[in-house]
């Protein structure tokens, strides 16, 4: 599996993790990079016109290496017109493609975009980040699972945005599985075993 192809990183200020995270998948610097796009507007609207302009250069393949990275800061900017054209995108992206959203309120992202990236909190607890979560007691957790199975994706992507290794964005995609699965009612204690099963250990 390759490195998951869109990511939506909610908190404040989390402009500089994203461009981090970034650089860690490009492993090369992003100035002057061609591989590398961010759209931060300044405007209280981010509009059709830049998102259509963006898409052209996605389906452009990489000049300098194997992956390209687009960010687009405060994605909550943008307009219906603008998110439905991106989510087209997002529905079928080419493999060397990963784009990374930011906002600072998840309450106005579209579902249907928000369904197609996997979602980290950035703020989330300092206490939750360093849970030792091979300690965790997964059978007496069942009203708090979602806050822990945040924590666990912060932890992962902390460790992704360091290493820069594929095998962190599998992980958070094995733990955002498995929140779709429990939302959508799947038994709790097989959800549970099949993700930790699939973590591996990585925690």
């Amino acid at each position: 599996m390759n490195i998951v192809n869109a990511y939506l990183l909610i908190g404040n200020n989390i402009l500089d993790n994203a461009k981090e995270m970034a650089q860690k998948i490009l492993n090369k610097a992003l100035l002057n990079n061609p591989d590398f796009k961010l759209i931060d507007t300044k405007d209280t609207n981010i509009k059709i016109e830049e998102i259509r302009a963006l898409i052209e250069k996605v389906y452009e393949k990489p000049i300098s290496g194997e992956k390209k990275v687009y960010i687009i800061n405060n994605a909550e900017k943008l307009t219906k017109e603008a998110a439905n054209c991106l989510l087209k995108t997002l529905e079928e992206p080419p493999e060397y493609i990963t784009i990374i959203l930011t906002t600072t309120n998840e309450e106005m992202m579209l579902p249907t975009i928000k369904s197609r990236c996997v979602v980290q909190n950035i703020n989330t607890s300092k206490q939750i980040e360093t849970i030792d979560f091979n300690e965790i007691d997964f059978s007496k957790q069942k009203d708090d699972i979602f806050n822990i199975l945040d924590g666990i994706n912060v932890n992962l992507l902390n460790k992704l945005k360091k290493t820069g290794q594929i095998r962190y964005a599998n992980n958070i995609e094995a733990v955002e599985k498995a929140k779709k699965r429990l939302k959508a009612n799947a038994n709790y204690d097989m959800t549970i075993d099949s993700m930790i099963l699939e973590l591996k250990g990585e925690l």
